[in-house]
């Protein structure tokens, strides 16, 4: 493009680099009409990933970086072709902003989801399964509750307190096993008689 008789209506040509190179070649370079499309050779992290978000040329390229890291920036990683959240903790709000980018590839995608239970029994599996995550509840829960939790096909640790006959009622109505409160990883009984 730094050729005095470089015509870049009459080109035709595609940039295959690093994510450095791309990155620091600029808008100039990479939103030149004569570039067709521009290849990124390798994973971006999600600060990389706005900078590359942000030319309007034709760019590919793929973001791997912490879940909390994508959350943050996921408004500015539209454009990344596939995207994976390799580790790290976020909130059941961050997760589902990470799982709605486009590019988000589940099957790539390793973290943990922490946060209180009302916001993970409204996640429903939809989210809390949308990857390879391992979920915490931050707060005890009652045993109707933990039942809800239990029936989710999720990894979910939680801890169940309640009265006697409540836990009682739970128990009779799931029994024992998968989907029952034998999946809490604690159940206290407080008080109350059966």
């Amino acid at each position: 493009q730094s050729i005095s008789g470089y015509d870049a209506s009459g080109s035709n040509y595609e940039i295959t680099d690093d994510v450095d190179a791309v990155i620091g070649a600029g808008s100039s370079v990479i939103d030149n009409v004569g570039v067709t499309r521009v290849e990124v050779t390798d994973d971006a992290d999600a600060t990389e990933g706005v900078s590359l978000n942000a030319y309007n040329g034709n760019v590919d390229f793929n973001v791997e970086d912490t879940a909390s890291n994508i959350a943050t920036n996921a408004t500015n990683l539209t454009k990344a072709d596939d995207v994976d959240a390799v580790s790290g903790t976020v909130t059941v709000a961050q997760a589902e902003a990470v799982q709605g980018l486009t590019g988000y590839d589940a099957g790539e995608s390793y973290y943990s989801i922490d946060d209180n239970s009302a916001n993970v029994i409204a996640a429903k599996d939809r989210v809390l399964t949308n990857g390879n995550i391992n979920v915490d509840v931050t707060n005890t829960v009652n045993a109707s509750d933990g039942a809800i939790l239990a029936g989710f096909t999720a990894d979910i640790e939680f801890n169940v307190v309640d009265n006697a006959d409540a836990i009682a009622i739970e128990v009779a109505a799931s029994g024992t096993g998968a989907g029952s409160l034998d999946e809490a990883n604690n159940v206290a009984v407080v008080s109350g008689d059966v």
